[in-house]
């Protein structure tokens, strides 16, 4: 029997949305309020009072519900819009601050507003019998002391104060709550178990955590307002013209006064995944760090924006960097937890700095490569390499270290050897990569080093300055690094040794013969001396094709035991 959609109507009276909706039209009956009034007449004490006391209603409506109706789903849309209506009220006070005579005053009215909270909140889980355990409780009231002794504490008539100090109080604004989010962290890990038998139908994480949720938006809400209230550009209202009151937006508020609280929340989600033992939730988080910087760019073109941005930037550095600094210490506590990838994600990270520095907010001032990320980098993955005793960590930290050498030496005296020096340290780490480890990758090696001898020869022959009085210096030179490759192919069993070896002797020859022949045309000319070498040439070749049929020669120069 299969059966039909749900009707509509039977939707709405399951999920009843209409405590929503008539939380929702309060607010906006308050803020048409505004609106109309003229400024001087408006009575912040009425609208904070028609706030507590739909507050307060709706507590109540929410006890009842669940003291005798046991109406669950209800009671979880009452209690999170006690949060929002906690905010709008604490919102309700900034005109308030604004009017009091003296601080203490204005204390008053703050711990009024966070006792109203108190009250509220702690009648409703006693006579409703909700559990709310101290470890969620605490961070739960830290809370209500932001929302409501903030405005008090940023109010310029309760404490007279710079403009510029007042943007610096707006900002530290998100930092702080960030904390009061990392107080959370005993909750998350006393676990699933911690909040059993709780009062409530509702498992975890929804209990507690939607309430969470809720109290994270709003600050961040709140966050926005302040900036609208006591940052420079003035209070909210403005006369525009034709005499006609209007908002002003432009403010210093930016989406990187987001980034703290991200960083706070993707630590608890990391966290969370460790506690219940998610893979899934950990490689997640672990993946979502580096999307903060995309909150971290200046959104805004606005002059006051702008203004405020400059000297972020000039003060203590770019939020872009900043925000790299935290995607670091974000990756440095998960490989303290021994999250997989941590230590990539440490690494990777640490690369932004080679373009990314305290000046950085735009494409435009991006840094030229720096060398002392890579050398960082470079440095970390050969100590991890000689630990685990990884052929492919040890040669791609030799690439990474040598990187940095490459960048490093334009701003020294051996810039013009850039190239060279580059050269023979790949060289020299394909070497020794080659001859201390036996699989496929020192294969690859091995065959790289082999090949790059036989360059070295050509380069000591053909490159190398050097008057002619010293090309015997040459000669040697690639007569010894013949010697060597053989040497090192006995050792590691390699025929691309072998091959470098065989190919430098080559090299040998034709520089002596090059030299012979130059000096011997100026006594014979020119004609005897080339058709005396092909003679010579031709010589051999039938030599080695009589050798060959005769079976003089081995069928491998190779034993069969070397690698290829």
């Amino acid at each position: 029997m299969t059966t039909g959609p749900t009707p509509w109507w039977k939707t709405l009276y399951n999920h009843n949305p209409f405590y929503a909706l008539s939380t929702v039209m309060m607010l906006i009956s308050v803020r048409a309020a505004y609106g109309e009034m003229p400024i001087g007449d408006i009575n912040c004490w009425l609208v904070m009072g028609v706030l507590a006391g739909y507050t307060t209603l709706l507590a109540l409506i929410g006890v009842c519900i669940i003291r005798f109706g046991k109406i669950w789903e209800d009671a979880r849309s009452i209690l999170l819009l006690l949060l929002l209506l906690f905010l709008g009220i604490s919102v309700s006070m900034d005109d308030l601050f604004v009017k009091m005579g003296t601080p203490q005053e204005g204390a008053i009215l703050a711990a009024g507003g966070v006792l109203f909270s108190f009250v509220v909140t702690e009648t409703v889980l006693l006579l409703s019998g909700i559990q709310l355990k101290i470890r969620y409780r605490l961070p739960y009231y830290l809370f209500m002391f932001l929302f409501y002794f903030t405005p008090w504490w940023f109010s310029p008539e309760l404490h007279p104060r710079q403009s510029s100090s007042m943007e610096w109080l707006l900002l530290l604004f998100p930092v702080v709550t960030a904390a009061i989010i990392l107080t959370l962290l005993p909750a998350v890990w006393a676990g699933p178990q911690y909040i059993k038998n709780n009062g409530t139908p509702w498992k975890w994480p929804m209990y507690p955590w939607s309430m969470f949720v809720i109290l994270v938006v709003a600050t961040l809400i709140r966050s926005y307002a302040l900036c609208l209230t006591f940052a420079p550009t003035g209070p909210i209202w403005r006369e525009l013209s034709g005499g006609s009151l209007g908002i002003v937006f432009s403010t210093t508020w930016g989406t990187w006064f987001l980034v703290p609280v991200l960083w706070a929340i993707l630590i608890l989600l990391l966290e969370g995944g460790l506690v219940v033992r998610s893979r899934k939730q950990c490689r997640l988080v672990m993946w979502l760090a580096p999307i903060m910087l995309l909150f971290s760019l200046p959104l805004g073109s606005s002059q006051v924006f702008t203004s405020f941005w400059d000297r972020t930037v000039q003060t203590i550095g770019s939020p872009v960097w900043l925000t790299v600094c935290l995607i670091v210490t974000f990756y440095a506590w998960a490989y303290l937890r021994k999250v997989p990838g941590a230590a990539t994600g440490i690494l990777f990270s640490l690369l932004l700095f080679s373009r990314i520095g305290p000046a950085t907010d735009s494409i435009a001032t991006l840094l030229p490569l720096q060398p002392w990320p890579f050398a960082l980098l470079g440095a970390v993955l050969m100590i991890r390499g000689l630990r685990e005793w990884s052929s492919s960590r040890q040669a791609f930290a030799m690439l990474l270290l040598i990187f940095s050498v490459w960048l490093y030496l334009p701003s020294t005296a051996f810039a013009s050897w850039k190239a060279t020096l580059s050269f023979a340290a790949i060289w020299g780490s394909a070497i020794i990569i080659g001859l201390i480890h036996k699989d496929k990758l020192a294969g690859f090696l091995r065959a790289v080093a082999g090949v790059q001898a036989i360059l070295v020869g050509l380069y000591i022959l053909f490159v190398a300055e050097s008057p002619e009085f010293l090309f015997i210096y040459k000669m040697s030179a690639i007569l010894i690094l013949a010697v060597c490759c053989l040497i090192i192919a006995y050792l590691c069993r390699s025929y691309w040794y072998l091959l470098g070896c065989f190919g430098n002797i080559f090299i040998f020859a034709y520089g002596t013969m090059m030299i012979g022949y130059h000096q011997a045309s100026q006594y014979y000319g020119t004609t005897a001396i080339a058709s005396f070498c092909w003679s010579v040439g031709m010589l051999i070749f039938a030599l080695l094709i009589s050798a060959h049929k005769a079976h003089w020669l081995p069928a491998s120069l190779v034993p069969r035991s070397w690698s290829r």
